[in-house]
């Protein structure tokens, strides 16, 4: 299921993160969501505020903030 998971449109994906019956596919689900999905992530964490779920949204709503993109991960000096 999760492999299905990861070929599947953003669509499925977000379905998949608010209503999977299996705790690890909705997690899965929330790991691969992107920044056009958000408005999912933010539904997530303000629904279920004490949830695993929540979590995971606030923690993926964060990377994706902090995501600058590829190269400039490549040439990112400090």
């Amino acid at each position: 299921m999760l492999k299905q998971l990861h070929g599947a449109n953003a669509y499925l994906r977000e379905l998949a993160a608010l209503r999977a019956y299996y705790p690890a596919v909705r997690l899965h689900a929330i790991e691969l969501l992107d920044k056009k999905s958000l408005s999912v992530l933010e539904r997530l964490s303000n629904e279920e505020p004490d949830s695993q779920f929540s979590i995971a949204a606030k923690k993926r709503i964060e990377q994706l903030h902090n995501d600058t993109g590829f190269l400039s991960k490549l040439f990112h000096t400090e």
